[in-house]
């Protein structure tokens, strides 16, 4: 049986595969998103908006995470999705361990289609997408 595990973050998603229950993991595909390295401000070509309070003097900024970056990891978010569900009707993986960061972990929940949701194991909220594959291993199951 293959066990599949995912480490990613909001720039990239790294897919480990796992043949033995205790064994290493080897690394066959990296997925990544270019968009998430841009700042806020080079999603759009003006600058963000402020707004007028009116229980205090001055103004302040109105973008916060509902801005054209939460979108395009939400959008990364989905294309992980689709690559775990397209490999799991090819039946290339039985058992999925997912890693990610808090913050995309939660929209990867909302975009995993229920096949590949109840293939799920185990969902770490921690941010291993640069670790070595070792590293990752170590936060694991011994036995996957």
């Amino acid at each position: 049986m293959t066990t599949w595990v995912i480490a990613a973050d909001s720039s990239r998603a790294r897919l480990f595969s796992c043949e033995d229950p205790k064994g290493d993991l080897y690394e066959f595909e990296t997925l990544t998103n270019p968009a998430a390295r841009l700042t806020e401000q080079g999603f759009v070509s003006d600058k963000a908006g402020a707004a007028y309070n009116g229980s205090s003097s001055g103004t302040h900024g109105v973008d916060g995470e509902s801005g054209a970056k939460h979108h395009e990891i939400d959008v990364f978010a989905k294309s992980i999705s689709d690559r775990l569900y397209k490999a799991r009707t090819e039946k290339s993986y039985h058992k999925l361990y997912i890693i990610a960061a808090p913050s995309l972990l939660g929209m990867l929940r909302d975009h995993l289609h229920s096949e590949v949701a109840s293939t799920v194991v185990e969902e770490i909220d921690k941010n291993l997408a640069v670790h070595t594959p070792a590293d990752i291993r170590q936060h694991l199951p011994k036995v996957l």
